[in-house]
C-alpha cells in the first residue's frame, strides 16, 4: 500500500478542475502539503496507509476560497483614531507608552484580520497596505498563503519610486523561495508615476514574473501624466510598456468603458471585482457580464464594512451577482458557475496562482475547506451551488487546510493557530 499523511473523505467533493462535477464519496490523499490523488473512497483506502484519517459523511470539500484583495482596516482604524486621540489627550502617558499602546493595537488588528479570514474560509489573500511587516510576518508564521503587494511610493520624484521599487526587490528576493508569500508591486496612484520609473518596472516584471496589482479609481484612471507633462493615461502608458500582460492585477472600483475593456482584455490582463466597494462610491460600476464577455479572467475582493464584519466572499459573490443581474436585466447572464470560478481558480489566476491552488487536483496544494450541509440543499450541484451564495443562513465552514495543514477544526482554530497567533 501506498502511504500518505492524510486521507481526507466526504460524502461530496467540487473539484472545480479538471472536471467541475460535483462528486459524491470521494476522498483525497495529501502528502507533504500536496494532493497526490482524488477518486472514490473504497478505492483509495485500500490503496493507502495515511498516518491521520478525516471522515467528514455530511460535509463538502472544495477548494479553499481566494480574496484577491483585501482591505480589512476601514473599520478598525476607526477605532484606533479613537483610542490614539485619547491617549494623545493624556499628558501624563509617556512617549513609550504611546508607542506600546499602537504596537499592541496593530497586533490586535493583524490578529483579528486573520481569525476572520480563516473562519471565512479564506486560504489565499491579498494584501496591499503600510505598514506590510506585520502581516507578511504573521501570514509566514500562521501559514496561510498571501500576495502582499508593496505599495510604491505616491511622490512625484524618480529618487523616491525608484527606491520603493528596490525595496520591492529585496523582499521579492528575500520570499523568493517560500511558498506562502509572493511579492507584488502595490500602485494605489498610477498617475503619480513617472514615466522613466513606469519604464523600469516594465523590465522588472518582464525579467523577473513580479506581479502587479494597482487601484482603478475614476479619478486616477481618466487622469493625465499632468507632473510629467503627457498628453496619454496611466493606462494607456501601462499598455504601450507591456504592463498590463497576465501578471497585472486591475482592483475595480469604478465603471470601465469598452475602450479599456479591450485593452485589458486584449492584453490578457486580470481583474479584480470588488462590487460591495466599489458600488459604495455610487461613480458607476462594471458589471461581471461585460468583463465575462470581454474575456478577462476575474477574481473577486471586497473591504470589510459594516454589512460584511465577517469577510464572507460567499456573500459578497451574491452582491455581485444580483448586481449583474440588475444591471444587465438579465438573471442567466452570470451563472454559479462563474460564482464559483471567481472565489476559487478564478482568483488563484488572477493572483498567478493556478499553478498552486483553486482547484482539487493532484499535484496542488492542499488547501481545502470542509462545509457542513446540514442546512445547505444539496441535491444537486445547482442547488448546492445556490445555496452557498444565495441562502439565508452563512455556510457552516467548519474546517479549514493550506497546504494539508489545519487552520481550523469543527470551527475551532487549531493548536497551531492559537499557538502562533498568540506568539
Amino acid at each position: 500500500m501506498k502511504s500518505c499523511d492524510l486521507l481526507l473523505h466526504s460524502s461530496l467533493c467540487l473539484p472545480i478542475s479538471p472536471r467541475n462535477d460535483l462528486l459524491k464519496q470521494q476522498t483525497i490523499a495529501i502528502k507533504n502539503g500536496e494532493i497526490i490523488e482524488i477518486g472514490d473512497t473504497k478505492r483509495l483506502k485500500e490503496s493507502y496507509q495515511p498516518s491521520q484519517n478525516l471522515a467528514l459523511p455530511n460535509h463538502l470539500i472544495m477548494p479553499g476560497l481566494i480574496n484577491s484583495y483585501i482591505e480589512p482596516f476601514e473599520i478598525l482604524n476607526q477605532k484606533e483614531d479613537h483610542q490614539k486621540q485619547t491617549i494623545e489627550s493624556n499628558t501624563v502617558t509617556s512617549d513609550i507608552n504611546k508607542k506600546s499602546i499602537e504596537k499592541n493595537e496593530t497586533n490586535l488588528d493583524t490578529d483579528m484580520l486573520f481569525a476572520k479570514l480563516i473562519n471565512s474560509g479564506t486560504t489565499t489573500f491579498a494584501h496591499m497596505q503600510s505598514p506590510t511587516a506585520d502581516i507578511v510576518t504573521k501570514s509566514n508564521t500562521l501559514g496561510i498563503r498571501s500576495q502582499i503587494g508593496v505599495p510604491i511610493t505616491q511622490d512625484s520624484t524618480n529618487d523616491d519610486q525608484n527606491e520603493s521599487l528596490s525595496y520591492v526587490l529585496e523582499l521579492h528576493d528575500e520570499f523568493k523561495h517560500n511558498s506562502l508569500i509572493n511579492i507584488a508591486f502595490g500602485i494605489k496612484n498610477p498617475d503619480a508615476f513617472s514615466p522613466k520609473v513606469a519604464e523600469k518596472m516594465a523590465t522588472l516584471v518582464n525579467e523577473i514574473q513580479i506581479p502587479i496589482q494597482a487601484v482603478y479609481d475614476k479619478e486616477f484612471f481618466e487622469g493625465k501624466y499632468a507632473a510629467w507633462n503627457i498628453k496619454e493615461s496611466w493606462l494607456t502608458q501601462f499598455g504601450r510598456l507591456g504592463l498590463l500582460g497576465p501578471h497585472f492585477q486591475l482592483i475595480q472600483m469604478n465603471q470601465l468603458n469598452e475602450k479599456e475593456l479591450v485593452l485589458l482584455g486584449n492584453n490578457g490582463a486580470e481583474i479584480v471585482h470588488c462590487p460591495s466597494a466599489g458600488m459604495r462610491q455610487a461613480q458607476g460600476y462594471t458589471p461581471l457580464q461585460r468583463l465575462k464577455e470581454a474575456g478577462i479572467n476575474v477574481g473577486l475582493g471586497l473591504q470589510e464594512t459594516i454589512v460584511n464584519q465577517s469577510l464572507s466572499l460567499f456573500n459578497e459573490a451574491k452582491i455581485a451577482s444580483l448586481f449583474a443581474n440588475h444591471e444587465d436585466s438579465d438573471p442567466f447572464g452570470v451563472t454559479l458557475d462563474d460564482l464559483i470560478h471567481m472565489l476559487t481558480l478564478g482568483g488563484a489566476r488572477a493572483l498567478s496562482l493556478e499553478d498552486i491552488t483553486g482547484s482539487i487536483e493532484p499535484g496542488k496544494q492542499a488547501d481545502l475547506i470542509a462545509i457542513n450541509l446540514e442546512n445547505i440543499i444539496s441535491t444537486s450541484k445547482e442547488t448546492l451551488m445556490a445555496g452557498l451564495i444565495y441562502g439565508d443562513i452563512t455556510p457552516a465552514i467548519e474546517y479549514v487546510f493550506v497546504s494539508g495543514k489545519a487552520l481550523l477544526e469543527k470551527e475551532k482554530p487549531t493548536e497551531i493557530h492559537n499557538a502562533q497567533t498568540n506568539h
